[in-house]
């Protein structure tokens, strides 16, 4: 961790003095908590608010966005029934129709509070021909959706076969078909968003001779990056996995151009909105360390960073 007065000034050096006031929301994977949250936080009006992949509806049902082991040849009926369910989601959030109310009233706060989110959701496409469904990372302002980042890189069980570029589902017929995005979408302004296998798609800091998946990222040169997921810290080599990996895209370096995970010259700031933990990395001017965590959060609460600094709350 680094003091305040030192954060404050990394973070403006990284960028260049420009204005912003980001909330990242640990809601322990509950949506519900997400609605407290904006119900209960005095969150300033045109600020930022982000959430971890998958987090709406909630329900476990988020399984069947992260992973492409859902493909099974004799589909069950739980499934298909999921996959329907988080079609009708999908299109609430999207205000395309009224399924529960949980989605609309999501809408409705964003136009009361004047906030911008970013919520990790099922995104629908439909057409005469067939149904799609996205793991998709959507920003709602004033009660309606603004810019879609659609997952590229899905999580196949631990085989780390990054080639399958797996992002999208038919939804129409008996199972579920997976279907390959045709490009990388989550650059934004000037951020990147990563959504959870996106990251280790950019880069894994145990292959270090493997080029990036995603090279957008590198080229955009953004200020952020900014990884929404739902990542499991195992024991053993796995521990912290994550966090290694945000630290070593944050990290300020002196060559002009990375041949692995740094993404710019002068560093960025790597926000995490993992299920259950929350943090913030970014440069340092130390001799043996490039990056730091500015802050965490483990439990329900909140980190605030703006020009001035980093804060951690609960709620």
């Amino acid at each position: 961790m680094i003091d305040q007065a030192e954060a404050s000034r990394q973070i403006n050096r990284v960028v260049s003095g420009k204005k912003f006031d980001f909330w990242l929301v640990n809601a322990e994977n509950k949506f519900e908590n997400v609605l407290a949250f904006l119900k209960k936080t005095d969150v300033p009006t045109g600020a930022e608010v982000f959430t971890s992949e998958a987090v709406y509806p909630g329900e476990g049902m988020g399984d069947l966005l992260r992973t492409e082991c859902v493909n099974e040849e004799n589909e069950s009926e739980t499934r298909r029934a999921e996959r329907f369910f988080l079609f009708k989601y999908a299109r609430e959030i999207q205000g395309a129709e009224t399924f529960t109310g949980a989605g609309k009233a999501l809408l409705e706060l964003t136009k009361k509070k004047k906030i911008k989110l970013w919520l990790g959701a099922p995104h629908a496409e439909t057409s005469r021909e067939k149904d799609l469904l996205y793991n998709a990372y959507v920003l709602i302002e004033n009660g309606q959706i603004r810019f879609v980042h659609r997952k590229k890189f899905l999580w196949n069980g631990g085989k780390h076969n990054l080639d399958s570029e797996v992002g999208v589902y038919e939804t129409t017929g008996t199972k579920q078909t997976p279907i390959s995005l045709k490009a990388y979408d989550g650059i934004f302004k000037n951020r990147a968003y990563l959504i959870c296998q996106e990251a280790n798609a950019f880069f894994c800091p145990k292959w270090h001779t493997k080029p990036t998946h995603i090279p957008e990222v590198r080229d955009a040169k953004p200020d952020f990056v900014i990884i929404p997921a739902q990542w499991t810290n195992k024991v053993g080599t796995e521990k912290e996995f994550l966090k290694k990996l945000a630290l070593s895209i944050a990290r300020r370096i002196k060559e002009p151009v990375d041949k692995f995970s740094a993404v710019r010259k002068q560093g960025c700031l790597v926000l995490v909105i993992n299920n259950r933990e929350i943090y913030v990395c970014g440069p340092v001017n130390e001799k043996k360390v490039k990056a730091r965590v500015y802050a965490e959060q483990k439990e329900r609460g909140w980190i605030r960073i703006n020009n001035n600094g980093v804060t951690t709350g609960k709620f």
